[in-house]
């Protein structure tokens, strides 16, 4: 970013805001030029500000660094619930005598309780605010997690299990609607996927480093390992609890002075100077962009600004083109009036659940988000889980300590696969999405090779790091595309809804193997399933809607 706009005493400046660029919210963009330094530049001398504008003036700094760390801490207590959880489940079920039901039900309370939470906190986020949802969904996992270790029998454990699950299914969505909603649109993408890193890397680490350590024990002491594993959520619940109220989220109820309050707060905070007599402008309430109101707004429009802070009203008297004004192309503003009672009873304007298939646009968007999350997590914790199985049947004689030290080799993947997907989303987010995807399922049949035709220990451990790298990549872009889908309104709801079906994939994705894995007739199935997932997943990754790369996101 360049040097943000000087201070300036001189009276109040009007000017017009000018249309969204070209495809704000289309497919792809033609360039991407729109750097700090112009943007800047093209600011100088104003004072007042729309959200988007304000955000590109202030740039990514110390409160951002900060908020990737915190809203790390989600990814990460995501991943060690269902790694950490499902490595020391054998010493748990031996120690309190399970039946093999009570096994079964103790795996698949996390499955549940991150599907009914990642439902429920972002239905919460969206409707009551982003900063309640975001302190207790880390709290409950704290809870959950750090109590499990002194549960004294079955019942209270598999209660507890589920609280954390509950509190980690809210993490996702609302971190990073979260961290989306503080970010200036110059390298979003990048940004996002840095969160992916922060969270993932260490928790796979972590995890293996774990599974490799007590490798061969004949007693894992699970109750230390589930302490442990605590400890740094519990950290950050405590540093949690000093990130603001989304000013976007305060925008979309109508609260503009204090959306202009925690904006003035992140600008100090990121050493930005804005001018001293500054206001931010409310947001004109418009029901989801497409993208050829995205190029200009309708004919007559007005938008009217906040007068009395001295600003005047301006006319958009740039005119639609023909084939832009149908409705079906078009969607109505939604006039200050019409939502009033609504912003002012129950902070929002009619948003639902319902709304995330309401719309030619926004249903086409919800339902690839669905299948994406699907397909990548059906293929990507199928082959989590058979990969241990593999290493086991393929190579007579490696011991349990020996197949450990093997996948933790694996997730060196993790660094250039996320590496090149922190480059790649800043070009396009549906073609990275879908190179990602294809990568993950040529990755999977040469695995199948290495392990079926050609038998070699190496090539196998070669291509699982290749492919802890392709998969992560798919998992770090789908989250920053999904999370950029959705407007303000919906954002948290829908990132949560899309989350059921990864949930759901990840369930029943270990049950099909072992019943592949069972029949010799079918061992070599599981390779072209799972590559056959992944490679279906290009065809909605080409096709969504919309392009964020370098693009304002929607606020209704």
């Amino acid at each position: 970013m360049g040097s943000p706009p000087k201070r300036s005493d001189s009276n109040i400046v009007t000017f017009d805001i000018p249309p969204q660029q070209e495809n704000d919210s289309g497919a792809g963009h033609d360039d991407n030029e729109s750097s700090g330094s112009s943007l800047s530049s093209s600011f100088e001398g104003q004072s007042h500000y729309t959200m988007d504008e304000v955000v590109e003036v202030i740039g990514f700094g110390t409160f951002h660094w900060k908020l990737v760390l915190l809203c790390g801490v989600g990814y990460f207590a995501e991943i060690t619930e269902l790694v950490v959880v499902s490595f020391v489940a054998p010493s748990i079920q031996k120690q309190m005598n399970l039946s093999n039901l009570q096994y079964g039900a103790l795996g698949s309370s996390s499955f549940v309780g991150m599907a009914v939470g990642a439902l429920f906190w972002g239905y919460v986020s969206d409707h009551f605010g982003r900063q309640i949802s975001f302190s207790l969904t880390v709290w409950l996992t704290f809870f959950g997690g750090a109590f499990s270790a002194l549960s004294p029998n079955y019942a209270i454990l598999l209660f507890l299990r589920f609280t954390a699950a509950f509190g980690i299914g809210g993490m996702l969505p609302v971190d990073y609607t979260v961290f989306l909603e503080f970010l200036p649109k110059e390298e979003r993408g990048s940004n996002i996927v840095m969160v992916d890193a922060i969270g993932v890397v260490p928790a796979l680490t972590l995890s293996a480093i774990i599974a490799w350590y007590f490798s061969g024990s004949e007693q894992v002491q699970w109750r230390w390992v589930l302490a442990i594993s605590s400890i740094p959520v519990g950290i950050m619940a405590v540093l949690r609890r000093h990130v603001p109220e989304s000013p976007r989220y305060h925008l979309a109820r109508g609260d503009t002075g204090l959306a202009q309050s925690v904006v003035q707060q992140v600008a100090d905070m990121n050493e930005t100077d804005l001018p001293d007599d500054w206001k931010l402008l409310p947001q004109t309430q418009t029901s989801a962009l497409t993208d050829v109101e995205s190029t200009k707004r309708k004919k007559g429009e007005y938008v009217q600004m906040n007068q009395q802070d001295g600003h005047q009203p301006y006319q958009d008297d740039l005119e639609a083109p023909e084939e832009a004004v149908d409705n079906e192309v078009i969607p109505d503003v939604i006039g200050q009036d019409e939502c009033e009672e609504e912003v002012e009873a129950a902070g929002d304007c009619g948003h639902s659940f319902a709304q995330l298939l309401q719309g030619e646009k926004m249903r086409a968007t919800t339902w690839r988000l669905w299948l994406l999350y699907f397909l990548v997590q059906f293929s990507s914790s199928g082959m989590v889980f058979a990969l241990p199985k593999l290493f086991d049947e393929s190579f007579p004689g490696k011991t349990e300590r020996d197949i450990a030290l093997d996948l933790l080799i694996g997730v060196v993947g993790l660094i250039p696969g996320l590496a090149i997907a922190y480059v790649a989303v800043e070009k396009s987010r549906k073609k990275s999405l879908a190179a990602f995807f294809f990568a993950a399922g040529l990755t999977v049949l040469f695995l199948g090779g290495a392990f079926v035709k050609m038998n070699s220990q190496m090539w196998a451990i070669v291509f699982s790091i290749v492919l802890r790298g392709a998969m992560e990549g798919c998992f770090a872009i789908l989250n920053t595309t999904a999370v950029e889908s959705y407007p303000t309104v919906l954002r948290a709801s829908g990132l949560g809804t899309a989350q059921i079906f990864d949930h759901l994939a990840g369930s029943i994705s270990p049950v099909i193997f072992g019943i592949l894995n069972g029949h010799q007739a079918t061992k070599t199935w599981v390779f072209f399933f799972y590559a056959g997932a992944y490679i279906l997943g290009m065809l909605p990754a080409l096709t969504l809607p919309s392009d964020y790369a370098g693009q304002a996101v929607a606020d209704f």
